[in-house]
């Protein structure tokens, strides 16, 4: 009897879970006030046929070097070899020499080479020259400096930060086989440890964090700069969910060069007591393994400037202080082929890539390629592609003072340049003008300024525009903070594997605050096709209270904003014929938008997580008109209750959720 009973027990439990998630999610669906609209197991095909598809970006080319004669330069004539500490200057030397003579082409032997000088190697206003590395590793350190006073490092000029390499105003130049890493026996950027103390209810609560994979960790008996923890799984897979993150460092703004935030000691060669908020001792469990954080943004790895025409080729970074990759001014036309953000694969001890970005987007005029390119195990974004607005109130009839805690250096407002207005719901002003004088925090404009109907105006400048982006046959944007931030117009992003990210695989928007970022000149024309997303956002990150693989949404005043645009700020996009694979909630969030279309994508749900959301695999629609979400493809998941789409009836025009499919589990 006992033994029947187990079996009825076996054979109707699962049904009656699966009906009180259902139960449990239309409720939490009722609460929110949005509607519903199911994907079936019988939907039929929705035959919608479009006129004008977004189309992203058309192929363009990158011109790669003509030289003018046979002139080859070997850096090792100037003394370049693996015994020295100040490479970067004796390569300096030879690419002095380069221009001076109009070599056409720059050679370092493979090797490995100390750059502890503390300069960049600069390569600027050379035309039509190659620099071939042939495999060899540049290994960089350089003592970090207490300041006073330290500054944004995203404010940095690429023209004056002490970057590994910086390439500036060149135009039809070519850089390739190359490595570049730091000194981790020196000065770790990041490491692994294991909580193995914790004290929330002392006078100063702390917590004590175990090397686990050192005797003696290189800081010990040093200061060990203490910036963040993130959560990792106890095999160092990925990031683990359901572990509150620690940011310690982004309630100041020096967050590079010689910046302590978190006072912490040593307890022996390889324990560390740190001293973080009371909240997080609390909810840091013991044993759960962190990755901590020494630096955040820096030196950055290879800094570009106003380029034209440049290719990168077959270069690995396995390390870097700041930004991987990070462009900025009037750079235009540019490819990465199989350029590669991420540690080497034999040392389990390598906690992280680049302490920033992996690949950043300051200003710039577009056409850029990533092909066959991988990113990660980096401290923030994989790709973060943008031009930085600013915001300002209006203080006279042609002035204009600055509204942001940066002050005005983070848009470094030059005399002539023409900027545009638009007010702080993002609607248009038709107002273009060029900048008289800049006088501290103010700038004087050479026309009268219209009304300020909001807070202040956003201000764009019209000279850059990220555009004509290209991201294909990517092998995976991974274990990034983020996958892609993409603000820009016109772009394809194919082929390309997005996996066990922190937050969210895809954030495209635009937005602004007061107090930090201010970015995107508007999001138009994108097309992402036949990519796979597995399991990103792990952490949970949210959008108008939404985890999602991908956002799309704008932020005003703060970041994130439930607040969206009057006007969508963010049109003609296309998903199709992609992969979704264990969401950690919904795939999309869908807000400030005009012309959206997700057809023919598939969905599959098997995994546990420890949050589980009742609208994982769906779409929430708010603030959008003209959405079009057809013939995506579920597999049947008692994981996701709520297949299909939900909408917010009063602020959404011209939704079509059709033929969206519930297929069985194979």
């Amino acid at each position: 009897m006992k033994l029947k009973l187990l079996c009825y027990i076996a054979l109707f439990l699962p049904i009656l879970l699966s009906a009180k998630n259902v139960e449990n999610a239309n409720r939490a669906l009722e609460k929110t006030g949005l509607k519903y609209c199911p994907a079936l197991s019988d939907a039929k095909s929705s035959n919608i046929t479009f006129k004008n598809l977004p189309t992203g970006a058309k192929d363009f080319e990158v011109m790669l070097p003509s030289p003018k004669n046979d002139i080859v330069v070997n850096a090792s004539d100037f003394g370049l070899n693996e015994n020295i500490t100040n490479s970067a200057t004796i390569i300096n030397k030879a690419i002095a020499h380069c221009k001076k003579i109009g070599a056409s082409k720059l050679v370092i032997n493979k090797g490995t080479y100390k750059c502890f000088d503390a300069v960049s190697i600069k390569f600027e206003e050379m035309k039509d020259f190659v620099v071939d590395f042939n495999n060899a590793t540049l290994i960089y350190y350089s003592k970090s400096v207490k300041l006073k006073n330290p500054q944004p490092q995203w404010d940095a000029n690429p023209a004056t930060t002490n970057s590994n390499i910086s390439i500036i105003n060149c135009e039809r130049m070519k850089i390739c086989n190359l490595k570049l890493d730091w000194d981790w026996q020196n000065d770790p950027l990041a490491a692994f440890t294991r909580v193995v103390g914790k004290d929330a209810k002392a006078e100063r609560p702390y917590l004590d964090l175990f090397f686990f994979q050192y005797e003696r960790y290189p800081m010990y008996g040093k200061r060990a700069p203490v910036l963040t923890i993130d959560p990792f799984y106890d095999d160092l897979s990925s990031f683990r969910t359901g572990l509150v993150n620690g940011w310690f460092g982004m309630s100041k703004l020096g967050l590079g060069e010689g910046v302590d935030v978190l006072d912490h000691e040593w307890l022996s060669p390889n324990k560390l007591r740190i001293y973080p908020q009371r909240k997080l001792v609390r909810e840091v469990p013991l044993n759960s393994i962190y990755r901590l954080m020494h630096y955040y943004y820096g030196k950055n790895g290879i800094d570009m400037l106003a380029n034209k025409h440049l290719t990168l080729e077959n270069i690995d970074i396995l390390s870097c202080r700041g930004h991987a990759l990070h462009v900025d001014g009037e750079q235009q036309y540019w490819q990465y082929i199989n350029v590669n953000v991420a540690p080497p694969k034999d040392d389990a001890r390598r906690a992280c890539s680049s302490s920033a970005d992996h690949h950043h987007i300051a200003n710039s005029k577009g056409f850029v390629k990533l092909i066959n390119c991988t990113f990660s195990m980096g401290m923030d974004d994989g790709g973060n592609f943008h031009d930085r607005s600013f915001v300002m109130k209006k203080v006279g009839d042609y002035i204009l003072e600055s509204d942001n805690i940066r002050g005005i250096k983070f848009f470094s407002p030059k005399v002539d340049e023409e900027i545009e207005l638009f007010q702080d719901n993002y609607i248009p002003t038709n107002f273009k003008a060029k900048i008289k004088r800049v006088d501290g925090e103010r700038i004087v404009l050479d026309k009268p300024l219209p009304k300020q109907e909001g807070s202040c105006f956003v201000c764009f400048k019209t000279k850059y525009g990220t555009r004509n982006v290209i991201i294909k046959d990517c092998k995976y944007f991974r274990h990034t903070r983020r996958g892609i931030l993409m603000l820009a117009k016109d772009v394809t992003i194919e082929n390309t594997l997005f996996e066990l990210e922190e937050g969210g695989a895809l954030k495209i928007e635009t937005g602004y605050t007061n107090r930090v970022w201010c970015e995107g000149y508007g999001v138009d024309n994108v097309v992402v096709r036949n990519c796979t997303f597995r399991k990103t956002n792990l952490i949970g990150r949210m959008s108008q209270k939404f985890v999602y693989d991908i956002m799309l949404a704008a932020y005003m005043r703060v970041d994130p904003s439930d607040e969206q645009p009057a006007v969508p700020i963010i049109k003609n996009l296309l998903f199709e014929n992609n992969k979704f694979y264990d969401t950690h909630g919904l795939v999309a969030v869908i807000s400030s938008t005009d012309n959206i279309i997700f057809r023919n994508n598939f969905i599959e749900n098997n995994s546990d997580y420890v949050n589980a959301h009742w609208y994982r695999g769906g779409f929430c629609v708010r603030n959008s008109k003209n959405v079009y979400i057809i013939d995506n493809t579920y597999v049947e998941s008692k994981k996701v209750p709520l297949a299909g789409v939900y909408y917010q009836p009063e602020s959404v025009e011209n939704i079509v959720a059709r033929g969206n499919k519930i297929i069985p589990k194979k």
